[in-house]
């Protein structure tokens, strides 16, 4: 008795390998389709000789009661039954074989097994049970052991039916034509019109390339049952191989009686998949459609209608459907085995890991499968898992090192920074070449990893090696030259850069390559002198120009900054970022009406960036057009509730003057980021005191602030520049005032925040009239000075003239305290109401100015 038909347990529809496994198994075919050679089958139990006790349904209830009881699929009253009945009666061979059919149609193979075998030991000769016996070997691959059972029945009776058949399926499984033939052939004898041995024939002819012959058989079989879907598929799967569309269509409209749903879906799906084939997937899809409407958990349709989405690209659709099944079925291997293509696709690294984690544990995680899996943990960062994944790649074949030529082990390696590992790899790659190209790579890489691991000896000596290999190959000169720039070895990048150039003096991309490099070294006016050149080699390179006018702008040359990011929208319009970039340059220079056009042409270009409309809505409102900028702010928010950064600019709108948020915001950043290098100890470092303070200020003022790595020393550097005491120059002592005051006058950093805010709000208050008046007198330079050094930040909003009043004003303020902390340490007044005093009492203006 076989449980699958040869098209069932190897060949899928549209074109994908199914696999068949224990977890997957429908309780209908595990019993009712395991029972096709019908109930003359079970009129026979208690028949066979040598059994020890004789039972027929007709002198045995409990037995006839069981047999009932697994034909309506109710397995657990079925066992109750034969519970009491192999209590009664502990050899009976015939009860322990139906309670193998119980089992099996509660998916549990192990013990299914364990009761058809408890049936042979009773009754050696229970051709029934070792029928089973051999279905269940045959559904775990365990194919020579079933081989022995189907032997052994064909021993006991040459004329067995299910050890013809046996002996011809597990052949054709395992590709033995030859063998399989005489065996299918015998079945047939025995039993002519079956309808499975002959589908399963017609694939052996299949196989063996005799189409014609093969196709017959799986007609013989329609004819045998028409309404066996199977055989519908096999004829469709053929046609669809020999690319006989029309012969195809043909067949299908007469296939069967299609006023049956079951039928009726088989059909339409491989109508479906006859229009894939022809590439006509909207077609397709239809048909798909069409079986859901009234079967909308239909597999084939779900799984039809992805592939023809996969196909045309609409990777996120087709998953949409794909999830569909696995909600259905979580084990689908083909559904599982296209998500892990398309996860890796799209870059879904979670979702990536997730099927491959499914897959694997089926027992059928190949090298492809281990592959995908090692690169989802290796973009999660989990290093140490990769390297297991891609070293069971290798496993595989030893011979394959697709892993380590692909460098995800060296990858690995280096993230966890065991470069003696990654160094491994690369030898053991080395050992498989003789190519010298490849060789020479691979030395390459291998020197950079040298170089990583601070070993610039070894990255040297490996360099060398591999421009031996390729003498004067300038891209491997020039990665080598990137290698040391981009690890901070200065010199020897510089030295490479001069060689490429001496080599090749018209090449503009080794000039910008080491302008690149004396940026590293804040030689910024030698970097233009690399930048100019390369326009003057090549004047139609944008990206020359815009990496020119970020030179520009940090050593203050804003005109030409600007002309140089026209100049490149001359040659390239298309691009939003580098009209946003000029934009930001105006608002910069505080040509508001200027800067708006270019964010206005951003946002054309590119609706869905929410920076655009946040900074096109903030020029909006420095130019006192705040209902346009809340208009805006609202169009753009119900198209795009996720803008959340909008949504906060939109609520500070309404609530407050744009001065007085200006004001309140550019205070608090620089006295939080200052006050941030005290929140220290022993279990938490600077970095992760400024992060926590950004997150807090950011939710607090509902703002997005500019994370300056170095921002401490940028203010403190305006500090030096306006007052002249020995204090402000010592960043040490000052950074031991800041964490004297946090200890001694807060109990938590959200504390100290929000006093501070509390403090940049009434301060604005008291400086209203400043803010409103346009001919108040402002330290300009101190503002310029701070946007130049940090200019490769997002510094919109430290623009306009409220933020230069914060600036000046708390870069003040702060002196104040640090000159005067021990009084307020001494104190007892809260450190808001302290500040609050110094601002408004006038004694900073006592202190001493350069």
């Amino acid at each position: 008795m076989m449980l699958f038909t040869y098209q069932q347990l190897y060949n899928g529809k549209w074109g994908y390998k199914r696999e068949i496994r224990r977890n997957k198994l429908d309780r209908t075919s595990l019993i009712i389709v395991n029972l096709y050679f019908g109930i003359s089958i079970f009129l026979a139990i208690g028949k066979a000789e040598g059994s020890p006790q004789l039972f027929t349904f007709k002198n045995n209830s409990q037995l006839s009661k069981a047999f009932g009881l697994l034909k309506k699929q109710q397995y657990n009253e079925a066992m109750e039954t034969l519970d009491k009945l192999i209590e009664a009666h502990p050899n009976l061979a015939d009860a322990q074989y139906l309670k193998g059919l119980a089992y099996l149609g509660l998916n549990d193979l192990k013990n299914a097994l364990i009761y058809c075998q408890a049936a042979t030991d009773i009754d050696t000769k229970h051709t029934h049970a070792l029928a089973e016996i051999g279905n269940i070997y045959t559904l775990e691959n365990k194919y020579d052991e079933a081989l022995s059972i189907f032997q052994k029945l064909i021993e006991y009776n040459e004329k067995s039916f299910e050890g013809n058949f046996g002996m011809g399926f597990i052949n054709l499984m395992l590709n033995n034509f030859e063998i399989a033939d005489p065996y299918f052939q015998n079945a047939l004898k025995i039993k002519g019109r079956d309808k499975v041995a002959l589908l399963n024939y017609g694939h052996l002819l299949i196989k063996q390339q005799k189409f014609d012959q093969g196709l017959h058989y799986y007609e013989e079989a329609l004819k045998a049952d028409p309404k066996y879907t199977d055989a519908i598929s096999a004829i469709t799967n053929l046609y669809l191989r020999q690319k006989k569309y029309e012969q195809l269509f043909e067949f299908l409209e007469n296939a069967g009686d299609q006023r049956i749903p079951k039928i009726k879906s088989v059909v339409l799906n491989c109508k479906s998949q006859a229009y894939y084939g022809l590439k006509q997937f909207d077609k397709s899809m239809q048909l798909c459609q069409e079986v859901l409407e009234y079967d909308p958990k239909n597999i084939d349709s779900l799984y039809g209608i992805g592939m023809c989405l996969y196909h045309s690209n609409q990777l996120h659709k087709a998953m949409t459907y794909f999830n569909q099944i696995i909600h259905e079925n979580p084990l689908d291997i083909k559904t599982l085995k296209i998500m892990a293509k398309i996860s890796s696709t799209l870059q879904l690294y979670y979702q990536l890991s997730d099927c491959c984690d499914k897959i694997i544990e089926l027992g059928l995680g190949d090298q492809s499968i281990h592959y995908y899996r090692g690169l989802a943990l290796m973009n999660q960062k989990q290093y140490s898992k990769a390297i297991e994944d891609f070293n069971k790649t290798l496993s595989f074949d030893n011979k394959n090192i697709i892993a380590l030529r692909n460098k995800e082990i060296a990858f690995c390696s280096i993230q966890i920074k065991d470069f003696d590992q990654a160094v491994l790899c690369y030898d053991t790659i080395m050992k498989q070449l003789k190519d010298a190209s490849e060789k020479s790579d691979l030395f390459f890489e291998k020197g950079y990893c040298h170089l990583l691991g601070q070993q610039f000896f070894s990255a040297k000596t490996n360099f060398d090696s591999a421009m031996q290999l390729k003498p004067k190959n300038e891209d491997l000169i020039l990665k080598i030259a990137n290698a040391y720039r981009d690890n901070g070895n200065f010199q020897p990048a510089t030295h490479m850069y001069d060689r490429l150039i001496k080599m090749k003096p018209n090449n503009p991309i080794y000039y910008v390559e080491k302008a690149e490099l004396l940026s590293k070294q804040q030689n910024y006016k030698e970097a233009k002198l690399q930048y100019d050149q390369a326009i003057s080699l090549q004047g139609d390179n944008a990206q020359y120009y815009i990496s020119r006018s970020k030179i520009r702008t940090l050593i203050q040359e804003f005109d030409e900054a600007i002309t140089d990011l026209q100049q490149a929208i001359k040659i390239n319009d298309q691009d939003p970022e580098l009209l946003f970039e000029l934009g930001q340059l105006l608002y910069m220079k505080q040509k508001f009406d200027q800067s708006m056009i270019y964010f206005q042409k951003a946002i054309h270009l590119d609706e869905n960036n929410e920076k655009y409309h946040l900074k096109y809505a903030q020029v909006l409102q420095m130019q006192d057009f705040d209902k346009e900028a809340i208009e805006h702010l609202r169009d753009v928010i119900a198209k795009h509730s996720e803008f959340d950064n909008c949504k906060n600019l939109l609520e500070n709108l309404n609530s407050s003057p744009a001065y007085f948020r200006e004001y309140s915001y550019t205070f608090t950043y620089i006295m939080v980021s200052m006050f941030s290098e005290g929140m220290v100890n022993e279990n938490r470092s600077i970095d992760a005191a400024r992060q926590e303070s950004l997150r807090i200020i950011s939710e607090k003022l509902k703002n997005a602030f500019p994370n300056i790595p170095n921002i401490f020393d940028i203010i403190r550097s305006l500090m030096t520049t306006k007052f002249e005491y020995n204090l402000i120059n010592n960043p040490k002592e000052m950074r031991r005032i800041f964490g004297i005051l946090f200890k001694s006058k807060f109990e938590s950093q959200s504390q100290i925040i929000s006093e501070i805010i509390e403090v940049g709000k009434r301060i604005g208050k008291l400086k209203e009239n400043d803010l409103k008046n346009d001919d108040q007198n402002v330290d300009q330079s101190l503002h310029e000075k701070f946007l130049s050094q940090c200019s490769e930040y997002q510094m919109g909003q430290f623009q306009c003239k409220a933020s230069v009043l914060a600036l000046q004003d708390s870069v003040t303020l702060l002196t104040g305290i640090i000159l005067s902390y021990n009084k307020l340490v001494q104190t007892q007044q809260p450190f808001k109401i302290q500040v609050y005093d110094m601002m408004k009492n006038g004694s900073l203006n006592k202190l001493k100015q350069k």
